[in-house]
Formats: C-alpha cells, structure tokens, sequence
C-alpha cells in the first residue's frame, strides 16, 4: 500500500500536516503488471497459456518479484523459464518495465500532489524526503519523485535509512520523545 505522509517538524515538536494512503497500490502492483506482460510474450512466443498452470503461474509470479527487485538496480534482466517442457528466455528492460507500470508511476505522483495540497505546503515548501517500504527501492519511482522535487534547492533525499527499517525508526523515535530520552532535533 502507498502511503504519503508530510510532517512539519518545528523545534522540538511536530505535526502531522497531512497523509494519504492508497491501500490498492503497492509493490504488489508493479510485479502483476510484470506477470501480464510476460504472460502475453509467452502465449505470443509459445502459443502457451502459462494460465492454465497453476504451479507454472506461481513460478512464473516469483520470478517477476525478482525481476522487479533486479531492475532496481539493472537495465536489463532476463529469466530463463521452463513452460511444461519448453525453456523460454524473457527479457525485460528498465524501460520496458517503465512503460508497462507508467499508470502506476503516475498514481503514485498524483497522490504526492494531493499529499501536498492537503497539507498546505508547496513543494518548495519540502525540505527532506524519507523513502519507506520496498516499492521506493524502485528506480523509476525515485526519479519521478527527484523530477517532481527538482528546483527545489533545499531539498535533501535521506539514503542513509534504509526504506524497510524507516517504519521501525520513526516508531522508535515517537517512543524516545514520549518517555523523553531524544529531542526530536537530534
């Protein structure tokens, strides 16, 4: 699920200024995009309906999860896939996957904007970027999210967090504030 969430952190304090969730859009999303396309190429390439195997589909499913974490970090992937007795070679490239989840991408940009209207603040506005959760892994993503920011010269991107232990952080920061052991600043 997406979830943006814009914080205005004031001395020692601060303030949930606005967030918005899409509990439909996430990680899950982007690997079913991959699976319908490799889907198509197979039946195309084949004449197989990988659908009508279910152990065949769940394969197949696996390997697009890792080809989606591959492409965040590589151009180009390919998987070798055995399709009831016949190995098949799909590749996939980062523009290809581009193009197959743009009407993801763009989701996720139009929820950052309305994320911002809501709180009142302009992009301009935005000082720091925290990226949560394994879909900000994703190349793409982070570069739409760069691009919307981009001018904005104060603007910092944390890379030190990593996006899957930032939910454990910040939980471990409100409890450190609560029982007063951490300023918020430090």
């Amino acid at each position: 699920e997406l979830n943006i969430t814009i914080i205005n952190i004031n001395n020692s304090s601060y303030e949930i200024a606005a967030t918005r969730r899409d509990e439909y859009l996430g990680g899950n999303n982007f690997t079913e995009e991959l699976i319908k396309f490799c889907i198509k190429e197979i039946k195309e390439n084949t004449g197989i309906n990988i659908n009508d195997n279910e152990n065949k589909f769940r394969k197949l499913k696996y390997e697009c999860e890792k080809i989606k974490i591959c492409l965040s970090s590589l151009k180009e992937v390919s998987i070798d896939f055995d399709i009831i007795g016949v190995d098949y070679k799909l590749e996939i490239s980062l523009p290809e996957f581009e193009e197959m989840c743009e009407d993801l991408f763009n989701k996720c940009i139009s929820i950052l904007e309305k994320t911002l209207i809501d709180s009142g603040f302009s992009k301009f506005e935005i000082d720091e970027i925290i990226f949560a959760g394994g879909a900000t892994y994703m190349f793409p993503l982070k570069r739409l999210i760069y691009n919307f920011f981009e001018g904005t010269s104060k603007m910092k991107f944390h890379q030190l967090i990593e996006p899957k232990e930032v939910y454990v952080y910040g939980a471990t920061t409100e409890a450190s504030i609560l029982y007063n052991i951490i300023d918020i600043r430090s």
